[in-house]
């Protein structure tokens, strides 16, 4: 199995959507926007050193001098529970006038997607800039017996158990625990540890399975595939321009998760399970990060900043200065995003109904209609 040898904190490189007409968007500016002298703040919800402040720190140079007026932009670090806290705040906060932004993340959408009652945003009601997604990556000891993804149907037929660390059943991990379930795979959740430390567990051999996103893919498990002290067994794959399931495009060698279930299953995932899966899909992979403006934002606010972004990345000088950092990935702005971010947000109703099935009958959780 080819592996990829570079790396590097989350990247994109393929632009989808553009300026389009809609639903809080305009197909031109109405007003000459200018940020000349103006201080941006922008609102990481989350620990500095964190996946969406490294994201958010990539990227904040050179949108600055995309913007009108080549403002000086300040990132604010508001960490907190499920980056609800720092969320709640922006929308408290920020104005229409684009001086305030946000980079949200799959923990804010998981939050408000479960009701959690302290969440007091709607991020489909946010202007998003742009949708970064980012691949997922499950892997598993080799101690399980597993020697490559073509056995994964031993893992199913063995009937054992394997272990998991994670931080909770209604976290980011659900929609990998949701996943080995679908497959008819038997984990056993060990409750309380941050992604960090479910992958230290993992390397002392207290946990069988884990999973990462493409950043600390690169980073930290890479070495231990080639270690041989883990073995990749599917990615999630992404989403083409014409709403098909395909492999990641870091790791084109690995099966994603439709092409295992149909392999194992002999035939097609479909009916609620396949909801669910999906809704979580797009939660956790298409938007996983994400740049937002409030809802109060002026249509002339919102052109601005997407066509910032736009230029951004089609400049030169970003893709030579972040090359090692890329990745193809592709990202959605305008309308397109705001679509990938309405389908992450909401869940349809059988999709619903059987996370709630789920969360009840496996983790004693329940959760709300």
């Amino acid at each position: 199995m080819r592996l990829p040898s570079f790396g590097g904190a989350l990247a994109f490189a393929v632009i989808t959507g553009a300026v389009v007409s809609g639903p809080g968007w305009t197909s031109a500016a109405k007003a000459e926007v200018s940020y000349k002298g103006k201080r941006i703040v922008w609102i990481v919800p989350s620990r500095e050193g964190g996946g969406s402040d490294n994201f958010t720190r990539a990227i904040v140079p050179h949108l600055a001098r995309h913007l009108p007026g080549k403002p000086t932009i300040v990132i604010r670090n508001i960490p907190g529970t499920g980056t609800m806290p720092g969320t709640n705040q922006f929308v408290e906060q920020a104005k229409g006038d684009g001086l305030m932004i946000i980079t949200n993340s799959t923990s804010a959408i998981m939050n408000q997607v479960l009701k959690n009652k302290a969440v007091r945003y709607d991020l489909s009601k946010m202007r998003t800039v742009i949708a970064v997604p980012q691949g997922t990556f499950l892997y598993a000891s080799p101690q399980t017996g597993l020697k490559s993804p073509d056995d994964i149907g031993m893992l199913i037929k063995s009937g054992k158990t394997y272990r998991f660390g994670g931080y909770s059943a209604t976290s980011a991990e659900l929609r990998a625990l949701v996943s080995w379930e679908i497959l008819g795979i038997n984990v056993k959740p060990l409750w309380g540890m941050s992604r960090g430390k479910a992958r230290q567990a993992f390397m002392r051999g207290e946990a069988e399975f884990s999973y990462d996103t493409a950043s600390s893919w690169f980073k930290k498990v890479l070495p231990l595939v080639r270690a041989k002290e883990a073995v990749p067994m599917m990615t999630f794959g992404v989403q083409d321009e014409n709403g098909g399931f395909v492999r990641d495009p870091v790791a084109p060698d690995l099966p994603h998760f439709n092409e295992v279930y149909e392999k194992v299953h002999g035939k097609k995932l479909s009916g609620a399970a396949f909801e669910a899966w999906q809704a979580l899909f797009y939660l956790g992979v298409m938007s996983s990060k994400s740049i937002a403006l409030p809802e109060s934002a002026k249509p002339e606010v919102v052109d601005t900043y997407v066509k910032a972004v736009s230029a951004m990345l089609a400049d030169p000088k970003f893709k030579k200065a972040k090359e090692k950092e890329l990745g193809p990935y592709r990202a959605s702005f305008g309308k397109a995003a705001d679509a990938i971010m309405d389908k992450a947000v909401n869940m349809k109703p059988e999709a619903r109904a059987w996370l709630r099935n789920y969360l009840k009958t496996k983790h004693n959780v329940d959760l709300e209609s």
